[in-house]
């Protein structure tokens, strides 16, 4: 036996006019854990603190120095991926303390656009309808994209239903339109962020059976809807039925949730045998980039199983290769080593 890193530099080339990708930043919290009391955290081996393991709202670095290390693997990663359209999960949701809701994104933005050397990269600020702070986790989806070129057709919207995500993340959409082009070319993307397969109850719908699809399946199962719900939304109100649904659905494609968006008409476009994480031995794929099957998927662009098959104009994801573990959470830094160190598992 033999073991190698297969992991490439940056994605293979999959061809259109636009380039979509997803990616979870897994905890970048601009608000560290020593600007705030109660936090603990996990050490390195010199028993330096480097990422809040609780205590506190906080779930990222625990000082200055730890969220530049973060921060600056986050930024290469991105910049690697070669996208105009980035949806995001795990960022930090600054309202929730006391800030405005999109600074942490905005810094993400201004560390992108430092390492370019120009203004590259913008953000697409919260809408002005959305759920009250109180009832927001402290991590929440977001989109950045690349001007030159997109352009934003109105303003991003958000599913607002408390009911059934009241352990995750609603439902993110914004719609999108190429540099030069009409309203014939737009489209929409929805970034999705489902409750994580951990924390199992003792008992009830959500407890984990033990049939791999983990805890909370009945949430996730139910969350499932949210998006389907956004999009049909979105169609009346920006006339566009070229809607993509990104993110992190914490499901693997044969599962309960992701049937649900099948049912519903979409198609998983990854191609055949490319996984999200690894993880103790093992990969798979709890990321997904999907799109309405038939003529609408045919119009946003066409996967092969290696290489796309391309009807310009297209729009194709770019899914970053990330490790992730078997049920949903970055991986635990209990002991890392120097220079190597992450945040903490997340805990919704």
């Amino acid at each position: 036996m033999v073991a190698e890193n297969t992991r490439t530099a940056a994605p293979e080339p999959v061809g259109g006019d636009v380039q979509l990708a997803t990616f979870n930043v897994l905890n970048y919290f601009t608000t560290t854990g020593d600007e705030l009391a109660g936090c603990t955290y996990y050490s390195d081996r010199a028993g330096d603190p480097v990422s809040v393991r609780g205590g506190c709202d906080a779930r990222g670095a625990a000082e200055q120095e730890d969220l530049e290390r973060q921060q600056a693997k986050i930024v290469a990663a991105i910049d690697a991926l070669d996208a105009e359209v980035v949806s995001l999960e795990e960022i930090e949701n600054s309202a929730k303390f006391g800030k405005d809701r999109d600074q942490a994104l905005s810094e993400l933005v201004d560390a992108l656009n430092t390492a370019a050397g120009s203004e590259v990269w913008a953000y697409v600020p919260s809408p002005a309808e959305r759920p009250a702070p109180e009832a927001e986790d402290v991590i929440r989806t977001a989109f950045i994209y690349k001007p030159a070129a997109l352009e934003t057709v109105g303003g991003s919207v958000i599913l607002q239903d408390d009911e059934n995500f009241d352990n995750a993340r609603e439902p993110l959409a914004q719609t999108f339109r190429p540099v030069g082009r009409t309203g014939a070319e737009d489209f929409t993307v929805v970034v999705n962020h489902f409750k994580s397969k951990g924390s199992a109850p003792d008992s009830g719908p959500n407890a984990d059976t033990g049939n791999g699809a983990g805890a909370w399946n009945a949430d996730r199962t139910t969350q499932a809807q949210a998006p389907v719900t956004l999009t049909e939304q979105v169609k009346r109100t920006r006339g566009t039925d070229r809607i993509l649904l990104t993110g992190d659905f914490n499901a693997y494609d044969q599962e309960d949730p992701m049937r649900v968006l099948h049912e519903a008409g979409y198609v998983n476009l990854a191609p055949a045998g490319e996984h999200s994480y690894a993880f103790n031995g093992m990969v798979g794929s709890l990321d997904h980039v999907l799109a309405r099957r038939g003529r609408d998927r045919d119009r946003l662009g066409r996967l092969g199983d290696q290489r796309p098959r391309v009807r310009r104009p297209g729009v194709q994801p770019a899914q970053p290769q990330r490790d992730r573990p078997l049920h949903g959470r970055p991986l635990p830094r209990l002991r890392p080593q120097p220079g190597d160190r992450g945040p903490a598992p997340r805990r919704r």
